[in-house]
């Protein structure tokens, strides 16, 4: 009779449904920031209100580090930073339209 009861309770724990909470995953728009910290293949997130070629920019100061044109789409962009050649810690991080137009600033912090 003890079995029973047990193989009765254990039915009753294994019957019950796993819930699992999945958290929205937050990510913040680079140039939102002031300051901002990456490593070496971090990701930069932005948003673009129009589809068109940008510059993002590199600058230590007013020395350019790095340039870089890319297509940039209407809404959330994602670029990979490759920092690990970089010797600053601190540079800033500019993004400009085809016209030169500044769009966003920030500096960024190297890990």
């Amino acid at each position: 009779m003890k079995k029973m009861y047990f193989i009765f309770l254990l039915m009753i724990v294994a019957c019950t449904s796993d819930e699992l909470q999945i958290e929205p995953v937050v990510v913040k728009d680079t140039f939102e920031a002031v300051e901002n910290t990456v490593s070496d293949k971090g990701a930069i997130t932005f948003t673009l209100e129009k589809e068109g070629i940008y510059t993002l920019t590199l600058l230590d100061g007013n020395q350019v580090v790095s340039r870089e044109k890319f297509v940039g789409k209407q809404g959330r962009n994602s670029l990979t930073l490759y920092t690990r050649t970089l010797q600053t810690k601190y540079l800033y991080l500019v993004l400009q339209d085809s016209n030169n137009n500044q769009i966003g600033k920030t500096t960024i912090i190297i890990k």
